[in-house]
């Protein structure tokens, strides 16, 4: 798969990942920043960026809503600042056709959008006199794995705010809920088939190391699975198959495996969720634990939250801190993850150029992994 990359025109060499950078310069507090980033199909999604106190030290968080949900349902702000406090720096986002991202403003390049076949599935006639928004409501399920385009426009975003001083684009947490997890998923896996960082100058080559390994971390909330998570799964299995980018040997799912560190949380009567967690635990060949600390990935079943599941998971049993401080368990437990994953240093590097500027994106094609295209 790497060769195959690197052997393709420049316009192609990106396993198609991430898209035009929106906005650039360092601001002069930490004040979260509302705006839209575009994605390589013709769409600008809704943002909230919560810039790093420490710069090019303040390691990436990377918030990711439920599939039909949006980033203003449940305290996804709350944790968005209780994170930038501890020094993360952190984006927030509606997918297309959720929240903010389902409004005329979505519609940047309509000439653009209606040229990609997937986009049959979002359920509007394609027609770039006529198209004006997207809605979930009407979003086939088979569009659920091409929202990995609006992902790959995050980690574009994040790649220039990188660049800027913001931020350090080479250690990226994660945090999901629910049904998008599986799209998460399927997005780390494509990572490890793409190149991190751009070329120098345009006409150059990247540089030979995959994306995959600037992914530290993901805790997923919730996990819960459909006929369209199994899909985009069933797609992340064959990418999984396939050679890390760089590589002649590796496998992409042994990096993911071994080097990308995962938190299943859940609350104790979700039995759906728990069962999902023990199936990724047998998948990754890691026995159910609980002890966060001894393991690369694990599960925690978290007390008190029978009624509550997601992102909602952040409203039960508050925790002191301090004399002066509460937070929640849920929360208290993501950071205290991703200090222990930081410390053990497994994926994740340092600050340096990411170039997103000088190659141009493509929608990721997932079609080459399997996945049928609308005729």
């Amino acid at each position: 798969m790497a060769t195959f990359f690197h052997r393709m025109p420049a316009a192609f060499m990106l396993l198609a990942v991430v898209f035009l950078l929106s906005g650039s310069g360092s601001s002069l507090g930490q004040e979260p920043v509302e705006g839209r980033f575009p994605t390589a199909d013709g769409l600008k999604i809704s943002y909230t960026w919560y810039e790093g106190k420490n710069g090019t030290n303040s390691d990436t968080v990377l918030l990711v809503h439920n599939y039909t949900s949006d980033s203003s349902k449940g305290p996804w702000s709350t944790l968005a600042k209780s994170l930038q406090k501890e020094g993360y720096a952190v984006l927030s986002f509606d997918f297309r056709g959720h929240g903010k991202s389902a409004d005329f403003k979505v519609m940047d390049r309509p000439d653009e959008f209606v040229k990609f076949t997937f986009n049959r599935y979002c359920g509007k006639a394609l027609n770039a006199k006529t198209i004006k928004d997207l809605n979930k409501a009407q979003f086939s399920p088979s569009y659920y794995p091409y929202l990995i385009n609006d992902l790959t426009g995050a980690r574009r975003f994040i790649d220039g705010k990188s660049d800027a001083g913001q931020c350090n684009g080479g250690r990226i947490f994660v945090v999901a809920e629910q049904s998008i997890c599986p799209l998460v998923m399927l997005w780390i896996t494509t990572e490890y088939a793409r190149f991190a960082c751009g070329p120098v100058a345009r006409n150059d080559p990247p540089e030979f190391i995959s994306a995959g390994r600037d992914i530290c971390a993901a805790v997923f909330l919730s996990w819960s699975n459909s006929i369209a998570g199994a899909q985009a799964l069933t797609v992340a299995q064959k990418v999984s198959a396939d050679k890390e980018f760089g590589s002649e040997t590796v496998l992409i799912g042994d990096q993911v495996r071994q080097k990308v560190a995962m938190a299943f949380i859940y609350g104790k009567e979700d039995k759906g969720s728990a069962a999902e967690a023990a199936l990724w635990m047998s998948r990754f060949g890691v026995p159910v634990r609980n002890k966060a600390d001894e393991i690369l990935k694990y599960t925690r079943e978290i007390a008190g939250a029978e009624k509550l599941s997601g992102i909602k998971l952040l409203d039960i049993g508050e925790a002191q801190k301090d004399k002066d401080e509460k937070v929640s368990v849920v929360d208290e437990k993501i950071r205290d993850f991703f200090v222990g994953m930081r410390k053990r240093d497994v994926n994740g590097t340092e600050s340096k150029k990411r170039n997103p500027n000088n190659y141009d994106p493509i929608p990721v094609p997932l079609d080459m992994w399997g996945l049928r295209l609308p005729k």
